[in-house]
């Protein structure tokens, strides 16, 4: 069974090493992640995600021009906090196969 890849964008190095380790920790979760919107670009280029996770300080246009650049669809989840819970719920939903 593949891990769900997961890019977490966000400016706090701390902040983002705890989502990492949260992300991490989750067995069928496997993640990286980007302290600017330059550093998310070369990770979508050398490596496949199903989901970006961002955070705070990231730009979520920018993010988006780089996804649209690169012809990938990929969900983006805002994430600013609330715990790992909320994290949790969060990918599980965005994740969650839609029904139309």
């Amino acid at each position: 069974m593949n891990k769900i890849r997961i890019l977490a964008v966000g400016t706090n190095e701390k902040i983002m090493q705890t989502i990492l380790r949260l992300i991490n920790q989750n067995p069928l979760w496997e993640g990286d992640i980007a302290l600017s919107s330059a550093s998310a670009k070369n990770s979508l280029q050398g490596a496949r995600y199903d989901l970006i996770l961002l955070g705070s300080g990231s730009d979520e246009s920018e993010i988006r021009l780089i996804l649209d650049l690169y012809k990938l669809h990929i969900p983006v989840v805002l994430h600013y906090g609330g715990g790992s819970g909320l994290l949790i719920a969060e990918v599980n939903q965005a994740l969650k196969p839609s029904s139309t």
